[in-house]
């Protein structure tokens, strides 16, 4: 389920509330304490996470989607467990709890389609979670390290006409499989040798995706 964006776009109580960001404008910093949530009505995020290894994208927000839940549970300030930066141009709709209640007087509609967008994200997470935990658990390196790809390919990958585009697939390898990075590089190389992979410039990878299933099944 995703927000009908017509549908917010019509709710007048709303409009004192949308904001639009330029893209590679940062919505929210990881840590940044947050006390708001953000309803995408167009454009795209990304969700980065940082940490030792570097920052990579584990996932991509669309118009419909929410960031920011946790300000369902009340004035508290929670810490941003993901940044989030626009992809491209961007309007959101920006609500901390004390909206969120006000708007629930004269809309109470609107706030159960809220709770029940934000159950649907925590189970989608924990689904995400328990797949990779599946991956990682195998013995075969190349199929865990192919696995892996085309997992952070399904989440954090965007299509264009070269294929699956994979902004910061160094990065995301690392953070999920512990690997050297001659390994990582001799892995990436076989794939990029198959046309599997393909390189850009800065870390920029595509994926042709009949390639890489073709690899990914094969015993």
């Amino acid at each position: 389920m995703t927000f009908s964006v017509e549908l917010l776009k019509k709710k007048e109580a709303l409009a004192p509330f949308i904001k639009a960001f330029d893209a590679e404008e940062i919505l929210f910093r990881q840590g940044q304490p947050g006390q708001s949530l953000f309803i995408i009505l167009k454009g795209r995020v990304h969700l980065l996470l940082e940490s030792e290894r570097g920052e990579h994208v584990f996932s991509v927000a669309c118009s419909g989607d929410l960031l920011g839940e946790k300000a369902l549970l009340g004035e508290a300030r929670h810490p941003r467990v993901f940044s989030a930066q626009a992809l491209e141009p961007v309007l959101a709709i920006e609500l901390r709890y004390a909206d969120l209640m006000r708007i629930q007087r004269s809309d109470p509609e609107f706030i159960l389609d809220v709770l029940k967008r934000s159950f649907e994200i925590a189970a989608k997470r924990l689904e995400q979670a328990n797949y990779l935990c599946r991956i990682l658990k195998g013995n075969d390196l190349k199929k865990r390290f192919r696995d892996c790809v085309l997992y952070i390919a399904q989440f954090s990958g965007t299509s264009s006409e070269k294929g699956i585009r994979i902004p910061t697939l160094n990065q995301s390898l690392d953070y999920n499989l512990e690997l050297a990075p001659s390994e990582r590089e001799a892995l990436i190389g076989e794939l990029i040798q198959v046309g599997a992979l393909t390189p850009e410039n800065d870390g920029v990878y595509f994926l042709n995706m009949e390639k890489m299933l073709t690899l990914a099944n094969a015993k």
